[in-house]
C-alpha cells in the first residue's frame, strides 16, 4: 500500500474516533446518574413552585401561591419537618 492509500483510511478513522469520543464527553454531562429519590433528598422544595419568604416575623416563614389561597409554611432542617402554619385566602392570611 502506498502513503496515500494509508492516510485515506487513517483519516476517516480518525474523524470518526473523534465525535465518537466528543458524543460519549456530551452524553455523560448531558445524562443524569441520579435517581429520581436522590434527587429528592438533595431538593425536597420543588424549584418550580412560587415560594417566597415572609417578611415581618421572627422565624423564616415561606409561602407558596395556590391559585388564590396562600400556604404559609416553616421548615425544621434540624429534625427534617415541614409546619403549616395557615391556610387561607390571600386577602385574610396575612393578617
Amino acid at each position: 500500500m502506498k502513503r496515500k492509500d494509508i492516510l485515506m483510511i487513517l483519516v476517516p478513522i480518525f474523524i470518526i474516533v473523534v465525535f465518537w469520543i466528543g458524543f460519549s464527553i456530551y452524553h455523560g454531562i448531558v445524562s443524569s446518574t441520579i435517581s429520581e429519590v436522590e434527587n429528592l433528598q438533595i431538593t425536597p422544595i420543588s424549584p418550580d413552585f412560587d415560594t417566597k419568604t415572609i417578611q415581618g416575623y421572627q422565624e423564616k416563614i415561606f409561602r407558596i401561591r395556590v391559585g388564590d389561597y396562600r400556604i404559609l409554611y416553616e421548615i425544621d432542617y434540624e429534625i427534617n419537618q415541614i409546619g403549616i402554619i395557615k391556610i387561607d385566602k390571600r386577602s385574610r392570611v396575612y393578617s
